[in-house]
């Protein structure tokens, strides 16, 4: 692993911001769910399959996040982020 770089270490300041109370990541299952309700047609046929046996979370990570693919959602990375 390489060394952090120092050129930029005074730049890291502490957030004012955070989860409002409450706040907990939801199953992946339970994203899918949700997204369904917001994307019409979007296939999570194999993202549920997928979310049945997730491997261990990474140091530092939060959880597991499905997140679809702009290509899925419009027909430009543009309209997909609108």
């Amino acid at each position: 692993m390489a060394a952090a770089s120092p050129f930029f270490a005074n730049e890291e300041v502490k957030s004012n911001y955070g989860y409002p109370s409450g706040y907990a990541v939801k199953p992946v299952c339970e994203q899918l769910v949700e997204l369904s309700k917001h994307f019409n047609g979007l296939n999570t046929s194999s993202v549920l399959a997928c979310s049945k046996e997730l491997p261990a979370l990474p140091a530092g990570a939060e959880g597991w996040f499905a997140v679809p693919r702009w290509e899925k959602v419009a027909s430009s990375y543009n309209e997909a982020v609108e």
